[in-house]
């Protein structure tokens, strides 16, 4: 029964094509291996190209390294493609202050997102049920959400260069912990979901069964909410869409003018939707943006006072008035913070394109000999065997240093690019590829000398370093 509630789900959303690439993505708990299991046999109807994906949270320790062999071992078993990785989350949440399910989140999708680039993938499978649903409405609620946030998670929802799609979100965890009974099909449990230092637990655990026992009917009527939520949430997506071209005046990438009259006029929800978007297509989120902020940029629009005047949000994020524009900008400071704060995994064999540094990377293992002094400026060798996988990218931050190729000694990045001569907007976006939290190179320009390729060299590892638009 619980089979064919998710085949009409597919049937009616259109969530697959034929023999189309899709990537599951499989923690070893009950839902993933539920999911798994159910999409295998959906090869029937659709035959699907499932691989696996895995991303070991590192917070759990021999825990975490037991759930990864778990599914290495599912995924060789029913002969699925699986790729993994590995991210210390924990130390990942602290360089960047983040909360650790902030930075879980980040390198899960960051993790999805590289994979789907390297194997031409554009639609990621989650297991996010019901009952899951039901938790993250209950949260956005008592964060103070808005219309979007009331609906919750959709079927199908575009992220970056891949499509989620969330064929479980009609199904109760019950009726999967009851199907993977009923099969004899394994499945790990996760210690953590019973630490209520963690927001979504608290919410399970607590908050739930007391709000269940005032209302019983509690998880339909906030599905019923959520429902009513994404149509609302649809008719304002529709007029924003005709509104939103009408009122820019300019749009770059890190400022965004909009007509101020044209703005005054228009329906207070349209205007709420209006700023979450800019704010949205600046900073790349809404996160801290609240209820509140929104209103004071409404009011402050709205004012007929001497124009000029500066308004400073959350996220860096400025509002600048003058009688006939709105502008909206990320103070210089702030847009070169939040590239330092990004990390991107290269891993072996996989290109990873980042749009935001306008940069696309491969790194291979290659056999034979090379002639270093023939190859091109986007190309790099270096000794395989001094590097650790993954690979990770991002820009130089304060204090970095690197043995630059044929040097004796270290020297700052800074200092580098300054004798480089390199513009310093430019200068603030230049990657840099490190191994083990070494600087090996800084991308098309040199690379470390204590990674070069010498006689002694008996593995030699390529990297392409491209400009995209």
């Amino acid at each position: 029964m619980v089979i064919e509630k998710i085949k009409s789900t597919i049937a009616i959303n259109k969530l697959f094509k034929q023999k189309e690439k899709v990537l599951v993505c499989v923690s070893g708990g009950s839902d993933s291996v539920f999911l798994l299991d159910v999409l295998r046999q959906l090869n029937q109807t659709y035959g699907l190209q499932i691989a696996v994906a895995h991303l070991n949270h590192c917070l759990r320790g021999d825990e975490s390294d037991a759930d990864e062999a778990f599914v290495t071992r599912i995924a060789a078993a029913w002969g699925m493609p699986f790729f993994k990785t590995r991210v210390d989350v924990a130390k990942l949440a602290k360089q960047n202050k983040m909360s650790v399910e902030q930075a879980a989140r980040f390198a899960r999708y960051n993790f999805f997102s590289n994979v789907c680039q390297a194997q031409n993938m554009k639609k990621v499978i989650l297991a996010h049920t019901k009952d899951d649903q039901v938790e993250t409405i209950l949260m956005r609620i008592l964060r103070g959400t808005g219309v979007k946030g009331l609906g919750g998670m959709k079927l199908l929802n575009a992220s970056e260069n891949m499509l989620l799609v969330r064929p479980l979100l009609s199904i109760e965890k019950s009726q999967i912990l009851s199907y993977l009974k009923k099969n004899k099909i394994k499945f790990r449990t996760d210690s953590s979901n019973l630490e209520k230092n963690y927001f979504r637990n608290k919410v399970r655990l607590d908050v739930l069964p007391l709000l269940e026992q005032v209302s019983p009917a509690l998880k339909e009527n906030i599905l019923r909410l959520a429902d009513n939520a994404q149509k609302t949430e649809s008719f304002i997506q529709t007029k924003l869409d005709l509104v939103y071209p009408r009122i820019i005046y300019s749009e770059k990438n890190n400022e965004i003018s909009i007509f101020r009259q044209k703005f005054v006029m228009l329906m207070p929800i349209i205007r709420s939707e209006i700023i979450r978007k800019i704010i949205f297509n600046l900073s790349g989120d809404i996160t801290g943006i609240d209820y509140k902020h929104i209103s004071i940029i409404d009011n402050f629009v709205k004012e007929n006072v001497l124009s000029g005047q500066i308004l400073d949000l959350p996220k860096s994020i400025q509002v600048a008035k003058t009688r006939q524009y709105l502008k909206f900008l990320i103070k210089k400071k702030a847009l070169v913070n939040a590239l330092e704060n990004k990390k991107f995994f290269l891993e072996l064999g996989k290109e990873l394109k980042i749009k935001s540094l306008g940069y696309l990377f491969k790194a291979v293992k290659v056999k034979g000999r090379i002639r270093l002094k023939q190859k091109p400026l986007s190309t790099e060798y270096l000794d395989f065997d001094a590097i650790k996988f993954p690979l990770i990218v991002r820009v130089w931050i304060a204090g970095d240093r690197f043995k630059p190729l044929g040097s004796t000694g270290s020297r700052k990045i800074k200092k580098f690019l300054i004798d480089q001569k390199i513009d310093l907007e430019l200068k603030q976006r230049i990657p840099l590829i490190l191994s083990d939290n070494k600087i090996i190179l800084v991308a098309n320009m040199r690379i470390s000398d204590d990674f070069k390729v010498t006689a002694r060299t008996k593995n030699i590892l390529k990297i392409v370093i491209k400009r995209i638009k």
